[in-house]
């Protein structure tokens, strides 16, 4: 194995942080962009991911791997376009419930997609960079000087403020962006708290395309008994979204990439 010189680590290091922060930045951008975007010719989420990832492929040294990217992002792209109603349905304004059930659930469907996407692409060139979670940690351990962990706080504490926000009547908005800074830091994430994470989400959307969700919503006028089932409804979803944030800020300090307390024992060598 060649030795790797401090200089060739120095670099490692500033592309693993540099690639970090545009797959970051690119998380961001795709929870900003509207259900309607996904149908655009230009400012298209799929277009800018597949931009990402020709950009940064190369650094993936399988073959097959990089196909099995480029082809996931083909057949997203493919998938939208082939789906007529949901294009047309982009350009009514006022939907009924069920335009509005049909448009959410394919909007969600084409963004889970996307962002499970953007979060396998994350987590193998993570892996390229640093081969080991041991050398992940190693690099990542919090420390207040670097501009990845003033980034990492910032976008931790505008997720938590979200959570705070998060109201079903406002559903999309801050949901959304929670989805997004999961992505944004996949990789710090372990396997059994991912699949615990996408298990909830996906038990929150069901919930939220219901029936009795989508009239509520779609409705103006509203009994006490329906105002009361949202309010329980909304805590549910809150609850959730609550229980798999604090499970994941736990894998975070696990990697160090947020500050976690270590219990050390001093002792006294002059007793002895």
């Amino acid at each position: 194995m060649k030795d790797v010189t401090q200089i060739d680590f120095a670099n490692h290091n500033y592309a693993y942080f540099e690639f970090q922060q545009q797959y970051r930045l690119l998380c961001e951008e795709v929870s900003k962009m509207p259900p309607k975007s996904f149908v655009r010719l230009t400012e298209n989420p799929i277009k800018k991911t597949s931009a990402m990832l020709k950009e940064y492929r190369a650094y993936i040294k399988n073959a097959d791997l990089k196909k099995e990217f480029d082809d996931s992002i083909l057949n997203l792209l493919n998938e939208v376009n082939e789906n007529r109603r949901y294009i047309e349905l982009s350009k009514i304004k006022n939907k009924d419930i069920i335009e509005l059930i049909e448009y959410n659930k394919d909007y969600y469907i084409y963004l889970i997609k996307l962002f499970n996407i953007i979060g396998k692409f994350g987590d193998e060139l993570s892996s390229t960079f640093m081969p080991t979670k041991s050398d992940r940690k190693k690099l990542t351990r919090y420390q207040n000087t670097n501009t990845f962990f003033e980034q990492f706080t910032k976008y931790k504490s505008n997720t938590s403020k979200a959570l705070a926000d998060f109201s079903i009547l406002d559903f999309r908005k801050n949901f959304v962006y929670f989805l997004a800074f999961y992505y944004a830091y996949y990789s710090y994430i372990h396997i059994d708290i991912r699949n615990l994470c996408e298990t909830t989400f996906g038990k929150i959307l069901n919930i939220y395309l219901s029936n009795n969700v989508a009239d509520y919503l779609t409705s103006k006028d509203h009994t006490q008994k329906e105002r009361e089932t949202i309010k329980k409804i909304d805590i549910l979803m809150h609850k959730g979204l609550t229980c798999i944030f604090s499970k994941m800020t736990e894998s975070y300090a696990d990697f160090f990439i947020m500050p976690k307390i270590e219990k050390k024992v001093f002792f006294d060598y002059t007793l002895i």
